[in-house]
């Protein structure tokens, strides 16, 4: 998470997915699901350039940070009734934003 925050602090942007996928993998690990990690390490490859864009049009990285805390300490409170929904939520509002922001730079070049 340290390291994550540094980036983010740092606007070292080249390190902010690789650094987002060692948190959120951390995360998913104590599930022991070994098929299902795979598969979100896959999607993760594909959406990372996205997330990383998020952060760059949005100026979001506080709120990232925020979340990510907020993650962590219901993970770390063993809280799941709280921290699935909290982390559905914290994946489908990055990727609403990021579409809103596409759209919108879409729209102004094309105006």
């Amino acid at each position: 998470m340290r390291d994550l925050e540094g980036a983010y602090q740092r606007q070292d942007v080249g390190s902010w997915g690789r650094l987002n996928w060692e948190f959120h993998r951390s995360l998913y690990l104590a599930a022991d699901r070994v098929q299902t990690l795979s598969i979100i390490q896959s999607i993760n490859v594909q959406t990372d350039r996205y997330i990383r864009l998020h952060l760059l049009l949005s100026h979001a990285i506080e709120e990232a940070e925020k979340e990510h805390r907020e993650l962590l300490r219901l993970c770390t409170l063993r809280d799941a009734d709280r921290a699935v929904p909290f982390l559905r939520d914290h994946i489908l509002n990055t990727g609403r934003t990021l579409l809103a922001m596409l759209r919108s730079n879409r729209a102004a070049d094309v105006a």
